[in-house]
């Protein structure tokens, strides 16, 4: 039997991932703290972390620990190990003002479930700000000491919430026989020490080109390994 992944996602995180902000000057323009890092399809393939000023706040350096397990707290004795599998879609902050290394507001949600969850996606991404969310390091810290993965999120919105085909388009664009979107997709998480990527394709008008084509990028994408894409 396959694996299965069961997310568990709350309206308030779907309202909370769609919020749209102005776009936010970086950390030496704005001498504030520092925020994660989010792009668009086009604008990823131009970062670079010696370039980036709030880059080094970004980076987790926390290994993920084996998961702690315990026979005897099994809810079903008749459960094959790693059958069943939850994964938590969190929103911690709107997509453009995401803190790298905690909030001055102190009403920042502190996620404290890490027992029941065996990946988190730190869910975020909107037409206003950007479609791609790299997760801030405190939380791949926390995350990766209770033996839990985290991925960023890749989010293409419906058209309903200002989606773009050409958004789609721009993320499975070729160059040669590489995806160069996802080449970088890929350094992101390298760098910043996190496990992978969640891709949620929402936006309508697509062929089967199209889907091809993003069902290659992810192939690709896995080949590069260890990033992983779900």
């Amino acid at each position: 039997m396959r694996r299965r992944l069961l997310p568990t996602l709350c309206a308030a995180t779907v309202v909370a991932a769609l919020l749209t902000a102005p776009a936010r000057p970086a950390l030496a323009a704005t001498g504030d703290q520092p925020y994660v890092s989010y792009w668009y399809p086009g604008t990823i393939l131009d970062w670079d972390p010696a370039t980036d000023p709030d880059a080094r706040f970004n980076r987790s350096r926390v290994p993920l620990r084996p998961r702690a397990q315990d026979p005897a707290l099994k809810a079903n004795p008749n459960a094959r190990a790693g059958e069943g599998r939850v994964v938590s879609l969190v929103s911690f902050a709107p997509t453009s003002d995401n803190p790298s290394q905690g909030s001055l507001d102190e009403s920042y949600y502190a996620f404290g479930h890490w027992q029941y969850v065996d990946r988190l996606v730190f869910w975020g991404g909107s037409a206003a700000e950007g479609l791609i969310l790299a997760p801030n390091p405190t939380v791949v810290d926390a995350a990766h000491r209770n033996g839990v993965k985290v991925y960023g999120t890749v989010f293409f919105p419906p058209e309903v919430f200002g989606g773009r085909l050409q958004w789609v388009r721009d993320f499975v664009q070729k160059r040669g026989s590489s995806y160069p979107v996802a080449d970088k997709l890929v350094q992101v998480a390298r760098h910043y020490g996190f496990d992978g990527w969640f891709i949620n394709q929402e936006t309508e008008g697509g062929d089967a080109a199209l889907a091809t084509e993003l069902r290659s990028l992810i192939t690709y994408a896995r080949a590069r390994g260890p990033v992983e894409f779900i």
